[in-house]
């Protein structure tokens, strides 16, 4: 669904979250089911929601380039960046 900012008042998608260098674009949407979105930030961090937090913006896809740690073949956003999916 593409690239977004952190809030500015917290985080961007804030219901339930985990970090682990496994991380993949399928198991953050896999852990985010029963959520709207699922995002991933800094290659290994992923985050839950059904809305964006106050300030959080669409960003250039380019922000959104680190690789992710399971799977560098595909993008997982960035620092204070988050590559967002429909959650599974």
């Amino acid at each position: 669904m593409g690239c977004q900012t952190e809030s500015t008042q917290g985080r961007a998608l804030s219901a339930k979250t985990y970090a682990a260098d496994s991380m993949t674009i399928q198991s953050c949407t896999a852990f985010c089911a029963g959520y709207a979105f699922a995002g991933v930030e800094y290659g290994r961090e992923c985050y839950c929601g059904d809305a964006f937090g106050g300030g959080s913006v669409g960003a250039p896809a380019d922000q959104c380039s680190m690789k992710c740690a399971g799977d560098a073949k595909t993008l997982c956003g960035g620092p204070g960046r988050l590559s967002v999916y429909k959650a599974a």
